[in-house]
């Protein structure tokens, strides 16, 4: 069939609205993002990708929050993204204490960055090992956080009971004043390394890490399969001189299964485009790069986030 100009114009005109709508990503008009206590890794990080969002049109607000108890307010679909640890959605989907029943809606939406076990103590604290906490002060994080809930795994393979030691918890700041002021031995945390508010601690305060021995890395391993050996390389803190064992598990970006597939493919997108942002949010994010944002662990990807990530090329 010979087509006339008027013909062919209609039908360039209706092979490009085609195109159009193929390629227009739809975005969510708001976002609340659960992050992290003020003072940690993941409250800047947070803030960052309100910014992020904020740059293509959508209202985000970043909340406080933590590790497990951000799991369970997205799978309830009380805030729309999340960051959390590899090691609490399969903690979730078993309805391991303290999930009251399994909560399987938990979806993956990009990875980020390890965070690592540290046990932060004075100098002359008398702590040298795990093993030397009984019978001494330490700061931590608050009940239903993720860093409480490693340290109480620590302490029962530890053998020990809350009574064996002096516990006080809150937020990063709390546990930093904690040690400053000399109203604790040291300090627990379950962050990345470095976070900028210990960089300060290690310059202006006789502290140190303390080392996990291989017999405890493999107790909490076989408690909970995302938790993994790892090293906090020497230099990370001022006069860290030597590499420290430690443990770690990966943080990630959840949302909840029901999101619709163009919102879950619209964030993956935006924030891998916005990496360079990310990046420079903080620096335990500086190595990310796009592949590795794609490298899913911990919980099943988002349908919306995989579309993004096969089409983008950066997994098969």
């Amino acid at each position: 069939m010979i087509m006339t100009p008027s013909r062919l114009l209609s039908s360039l005109c209706l092979t490009a609205a085609i195109a159009s709508g193929a390629s227009a990503q739809t975005a969510p008009e708001t976002l609340t993002i659960k992050g992290g206590s003020q003072g940690g890794s993941w409250y800047t990080i947070s803030a960052a990708m309100t910014q992020i969002f904020a740059s293509e049109g959508v209202t985000a607000n970043a909340e406080l929050g933590n590790g497990l108890s951000n799991v369970m307010v997205i799978g309830q679909g009380e805030a729309d993204v999340a960051i959390t640890f590899a090691s609490v959605p399969p903690a979730a989907a078993k309805g391991v204490d303290p999930f009251p029943a399994p909560m399987d809606n938990i979806r993956a939406i990009a990875m980020l960055s390890p965070s690592a076990m540290q046990l932060i103590v004075s100098e002359d604290s008398g702590i040298d090992s795990y093993a030397d906490i009984a019978g001494k002060s330490i700061a931590t994080s608050t009940v239903g956080s993720s860093t409480e809930d490693l340290f109480a795994l620590t302490r029962g393979a530890l053998g020990l009971s809350d009574d064996d030691l002096t516990l006080s918890r809150g937020n990063v700041n709390f546990d930093i004043d904690a040690v400053k002021d000399r109203s604790a031995d040291g300090l627990f945390v379950l962050t990345a390394a470095p976070t900028g508010s210990f960089i300060d601690l290690f310059s202006s305060n006789d502290v140190k890490l303390v080392p996990v021995d291989e017999a405890l890395a493999t107790k909490l391993n076989e408690a909970n399969a995302g938790y993994v050996a790892s090293v906090i390389p020497a230099g990370t803190y001022e006069g860290q001189d030597e590499d420290v064992a430690s443990v770690s598990t990966s943080t990630m970006i959840v949302v909840n299964a029901d999101m619709p597939e163009e919102d879950a493919y619209f964030i993956a997108k935006t924030l891998v485009e916005h990496i360079a942002d990310l990046q420079a949010s903080h620096n335990s994010l500086a190595s990310i790069t796009p592949e590795t944002m794609g490298s899913f662990s911990g919980a099943e990807p988002h349908p919306g986030a995989l579309r993004y990530f096969t089409e983008a090329g950066l997994i098969n």
